[in-house]
């Protein structure tokens, strides 16, 4: 009895490794979270799960493929639970500044590997902060905006280590603002939209070194949550809440900033705000982000910004046909779960009888 009880036992676990081995690692759904791209990996930290439940995260998840994460096993107490924050690389490291977890918060936050971090500073020189924007630019670190306990900030700081900050505001035209993005192209700092006390807006500004700005020209529509990059020498704009409150899924991208075209109105990703997206592998990935149906954690990526498909086992990148070929090939894989679990619950009946 007790040799047939183990058989059973044996067969359970086999069976169960089997049908877990089929499924891939994922962060869990999320916005407000920041994506990067370091050591050759698309690498996430951070967000907030449920608008209403105000669950933050502070885990830091790397991938080579968008498709299968691995969880950075923290060796300290590493950076508190928050989102809407800086993420960026930096000096070949990790940076984590500001944000909101039960707090505004304006420390920094640095680690070589996403598992050991160490606090830069605890009180940054800026006023506690989220939904800034931070970039890097001319070899230096740049905090533009946010949003504070007593509203959004136009104010500029820039750090050539994380730890003395210096204001630089004397040249500021643009309206206060949070929920914003920027990025370092060809030589300027970009500002555009942002959410403010007037609005949602559409505007672009541009500076060669944060102390001088002027407006570059308007987005195609007002937009706030959304996200930036620079790939293939334009900027790419990626969804965002309209000035109704209305997801969007669009993509737009200019060469100068002043003149923008609409690369698509109808993405094939779910009509998002507050996710993440970086440059990676020669393509732009997306990640997360607050939908209609609420949080999500689907990853896709796209070569031109207008074609988009999900993420895929790294086997499966620039393979023709590969999203049909990957989805049969996970079929069949279930399918022999289920048969080893078949096998298993049979062979178990077979030495009661």
């Amino acid at each position: 009895m007790q040799k047939r009880c183990l058989l059973f036992v044996m067969a359970m676990l086999i069976s169960g490794s089997a049908l877990h081995a089929v499924e891939s690692e994922r962060w869990q759904p999320r916005s407000g979270h920041k994506m990067v791209v370091f050591n050759d990996t698309l690498v996430i930290a951070g967000g907030m799960y449920g608008f209403d439940k105000h669950f933050f995260f502070s885990d830091v998840w790397s991938s080579q493929d968008g498709y299968a994460w691995s969880r950075a096993e923290t060796h300290t107490a590493g950076f508190s639970r928050r989102h809407l924050h800086g993420f960026l690389v930096f000096n070949e490291a990790l940076w984590v500044l500001g944000g909101q977890g039960g707090i505004y918060y304006h420390d920094v936050w640095r680690s070589e590997d996403g598992a050991a971090w160490e606090e830069i500073t605890s009180a940054a020189s800026w006023s506690p902060r989220r939904g800034m924007a931070c970039v890097v630019h001319a070899d230096r670190l740049f905090l533009l905006g946010g949003e504070g306990l007593s509203g959004p900030y136009n104010d500029i700081w820039d750090s050539a280590d994380g730890e003395a900050w210096e204001s630089i505001t004397a040249g500021i035209r643009w309206e206060p603002r949070w929920e914003h993005a920027a990025v370092s192209f060809d030589g300027m700092l970009y500002i555009l939209g942002g959410a403010s006390e007037i609005g949602v807006r559409n505007d672009v500004w541009r500076s060669e070194d944060g102390v001088s700005w002027e407006q570059a020209g308007t987005l195609p529509e007002a937009v706030k949550g959304h996200t930036a990059s620079t790939f293939r020498n334009a900027v790419y704009v990626f969804g965002g809440m309209a000035r109704n409150g209305k997801p969007l899924q669009q993509v737009w991208k200019s060469s100068d900033g002043v003149s923008w075209e609409v690369v698509t109105d109808n993405a094939a990703w779910p009509a998002r705000a507050r996710h993440a997206t970086a440059v990676y592998d020669n393509r732009i990935w997306l990640a997360g982000g607050v939908t209609a149906e609420g949080d999500s954690n689907d990853v896709w990526r796209s070569r031109n910004g207008a074609n988009w498909s999900p993420a895929q086992p790294a086997g499966c990148l620039g393979q023709i046909g590969c999203d049909t070929q990957c989805n049969a090939t996970k079929r069949y894989r279930g399918i022999l779960g289920d048969m080893l679990l078949f096998g298993a619950l049979l062979s178990t009946l077979l030495f009661y009888r």
